[in-house]
């Protein structure tokens, strides 16, 4: 009877041993596909890191080029002014000459129309004469 009572608890504790293992296996079987998931987040982790660096590269370089391009068209607009300036102050001496052409031209046909006058005026002196 004692036999039998040990036989039946080994038989018993076999029991639940198989089923310790089996449960052990469960376990093992979940903790490496929770292992699996966790590796291949912190893959995902790692690539979106990758990604966010290149991402801050790319806005950098944009800001360098942003800041690159302000200087130029401030210095295209600062240009343009001066030019403005200049093409304002060439138009003014350009009107001035005209105006001193157009002096000139009158000079020119009065001095002509006195030279004439005077011509027949010595021609009809000497006609006179």
């Amino acid at each position: 009877a004692n036999v039998d009572a040990i036989l039946d608890q080994t038989a018993g504790d076999v029991r639940i041993a198989g089923q310790l293992l089996q449960d052990a296996h469960r376990a093992n079987a979940r903790a490496e596909s929770v292992k699996n998931a966790a590796e291949a987040v912190k893959r995902a982790l790692d690539e979106a890191k990758r990604a966010q660096n290149a991402a801050e590269k790319a806005i950098n370089s944009a800001d360098d080029d942003i800041q690159h391009t302000n200087t130029v068209v401030s210095e295209i607009n600062r240009k343009t002014a001066n030019a403005e300036v200049e093409l304002a102050a060439a138009k003014k001496r350009v009107g001035h000459l005209d105006r001193q052409v157009d002096v000139l031209k009158m000079k020119r046909a009065s001095n002509i129309l006195a030279a004439t006058r005077a011509e027949e005026t010595a021609s009809a002196a000497k006609n006179r004469a």
